[in-house]
């Protein structure tokens, strides 16, 4: 919809949009901020940065992910959303937003303030509360959880599996270096804490073992690979000062 606007005795066509009509161009790509949260929430998991022991119930996925997707939501408005309204909306004119308290009017210099603005104050009477992003962010976030559901659950079981099995290979490091195993190179070693670590998840988690095997394969199978990788000249090490005791004591035998 356009109008006619008179100014310094120029008539202007500016376009008018309703503000319900801006929200719902905000929000036609939540969808995207929901699958990013997550993305965060499992790479966080993943890295250690969230400990999944201390979460225990929905609503501390919920608080997690609301913290996410207000971060989001903020970045947007702050970076990328004005712009798209006042040069895909608008085609980079003035134009006016009609409200219910009134018309507004939106240009090169205030639609950076204004959009934001506006996005918060209608969320905030949608919501009829003070913080409307909050509220949106919090209702999003449960949405979230509800659409990725199954993802959640496998997830901490992938990061339950995970953290055993790094406690575990710990463990077999150790005893490498402390002479205990008998490996010839550092693929080997791979090799052997792999099938150490599938025995050891199988042990650990004997109730769901046999329904998870190609998980408990999969986690044991990267955790090896990764564990050797970041401790390999530490394992380097451990299996030359091994070889090298071998040696000596051979040579010790031959002697006598």
């Amino acid at each position: 919809m356009t109008c006619l606007v008179s100014f310094q005795n120029k008539i202007i066509i500016m376009k008018r949009v309703k503000a319900s009509e801006i929200v719902d161009y905000w929000e036609k790509d939540l969808y995207q901020v929901s699958d990013r949260a997550m993305e965060l929430f499992t790479e966080h998991l993943e890295s250690g940065h969230l400990d999944y022991k201390s979460i225990h119930k929905s609503e501390d996925i919920r608080a997690i992910l609301t913290d996410y997707i207000l971060h989001e939501f903020e970045v947007d408005l702050d970076e990328g959303f004005p712009e798209e309204v006042f040069y895909e909306i608008a085609s980079g004119k003035p134009f006016i937003i009609e409200t219910a308290e009134g018309e507004i009017r939106v240009n090169e210099k205030n639609f950076r303030e204004v959009i934001p603005d506006l996005i918060e104050r209608e969320l905030a009477k949608r919501y009829s509360e003070e913080n409307g992003l909050l509220a949106l962010a919090k209702d999003l976030a449960m949405s979230t959880i509800d659409y990725y559901e199954d993802e959640i659950k496998k997830l901490f079981k992938v990061i339950k599996y995970q953290r055993t099995a790094i406690q575990e290979a710990e463990k077999v490091l150790k005893s490498l270096k402390e002479g205990n195993i008998s490996v010839s190179d550092i693929e080997d070693f791979e090799s052997l804490l792999r099938e150490h670590l599938v025995n050891h998840l199988k042990e650990k988690f004997p109730k769901t073992a046999h329904r998870k095997l190609p998980l408990i394969d999969n986690v044991a199978t990267k955790v090896a690979k990764s564990f050797t990788e970041e401790n390999k000249t530490e394992i380097k090490e451990a299996i030359l000062s091994t070889l090298k005791k071998q040696t000596i004591e051979n040579m010790h035998r031959i002697s006598l």
